[in-house]
């Protein structure tokens, strides 16, 4: 099994996204370092269907507007993590689109060491994005 199918395990339903979990990691390098995963189990990007691209679709819309009024517009990037088209067979594999708001700044212990410092916690991260209107 892949890391996100045993992480999905406990997951509170969203019922506004019922093909997606919205999961605030407690190991990043970033505050509100965030994932969006499918509910169903697949490798690669390139095979979601039309429900579940129009669901990610609205769903990152809904983050980067909570990301632009809750943090004053933030810079962000996001990537989509996935395995090759032709390996969209595989169990090991479950693609995510990663979203990281760009509020803090690397420093000299960063930049040295290539270990990053976290002060935030993923519930109150989850808590924050919850309390944000949009």
């Amino acid at each position: 099994r892949c890391f996100a199918d045993g992480t999905q395990r406990g997951q509170k339903d969203c019922p506004r996204f019922r093909t997606l979990y919205h999961i605030h990691t407690v190991c990043r390098a970033f505050p509100l370092h965030t994932w969006i995963f499918p509910k169903r189990h697949f490798a690669s990007f390139s095979d979601i269907n039309e429900h579940e691209a129009g669901d990610l679709a609205a769903h990152l819309k809904t983050t980067l507007m909570k990301f632009y009024h809750g943090l004053d517009n933030p810079d962000y990037n996001y990537v989509i993590r996935s395995s090759r088209p032709q390996d969209s067979g595989n169990e090991y594999c479950h693609w995510y689109v990663a979203v990281v708001p760009r509020i803090t700044t690397a420093a000299g212990f960063e930049l040295g060491s290539g270990m990053f410092i976290n002060t935030s916690l993923p519930e109150e991260n989850a808590d924050f994005l919850r309390s944000v209107n949009v």
